[in-house]
């Protein structure tokens, strides 16, 4: 439910103490890392100065610090792994359960509880899970008897949608340098922030008058499975 401009804002204090620490050489963020580019998901990849350039100081010593730094940073789950060179797969922890079954409810109480027992298990740090429950969406279902009454197909529903908020149909193009662009279309932030942002955009009928969404269409914030 967040945006990349906010996911930046929230892990820069996080960005800002790695940068200054003096064991550190460089460091670099990235947001969406993952094959799904899933923007409520940032890493920070820290590359540490020389042995002999920070004395008495191990990569073990490192995850323990900002493990009990960052312990306390709320509204996000943080883990701190000891990764090779720019790793952007999945975990590197040294032990992992692997839960399997049918069931998603049944899942998560089930990982839950393994999480919890790991919690009061002596040396146990760094817990964390893959499975993530339901991400915030809008469901949509056409009131298909008033869209017929006034003449909208589904099609052009999906179409003034589309143009909102995906940006993927081209509505025309361009050449540069031998090299065709798409030009799409999409609203400006400020005007689909929210479900009645939705419910006021117009499609046109058949008879050429505006239909405001709200009439033909229900919205219902819901959570993905």
């Amino acid at each position: 439910g967040t945006n990349i401009e906010n996911m930046k804002k929230d892990v820069q204090p996080l960005l800002e103490k790695i940068e200054q620490d003096p064991s550190v050489e460089y460091s670099v963020l990235s947001i969406g890392y993952n094959s799904a580019k899933e923007i409520h998901k940032a890493k920070i990849y820290a590359k540490m100065k020389p042995k002999e350039q920070r004395v008495g100081i191990s990569q073990e010593d490192m995850v323990i610090k900002y493990t009990n730094q960052f312990k306390n940073y709320k509204n996000m789950v943080i883990t701190v792994e000891d990764l090779p060179p720019f790793d952007t797969g999945s975990s590197n922890a040294p032990i992992q359960i692997v839960v399997t079954g049918d069931d998603l409810d049944i899942l998560n109480e089930t990982t839950q509880k393994i999480m919890t027992m790991l919690s009061h298990t002596n040396g146990v740090t760094n817990i964390d899970r893959d499975y993530e429950s339901g991400k915030p969406e809008i469901k949509i279902d056409i009131k298909r008897q008033n869209a017929q009454k006034v003449g909208v197909s589904a099609s052009e529903i999906a179409g003034i949608l589309g143009s909102a908020y995906s940006s993927t149909e081209a509505i025309s193009f361009y050449e540069e340098k031998g090299r065709q662009f798409d030009i799409t279309l999409r609203f400006d932030d400020q005007y689909r922030k929210s479900i009645d942002d939705m419910k006021k955009l117009q499609v046109r009928s058949t008879n050429g008058d505006l239909v405001s969404l709200e009439g033909i269409v229900n919205f219902e914030e819901t959570k993905s499975t």
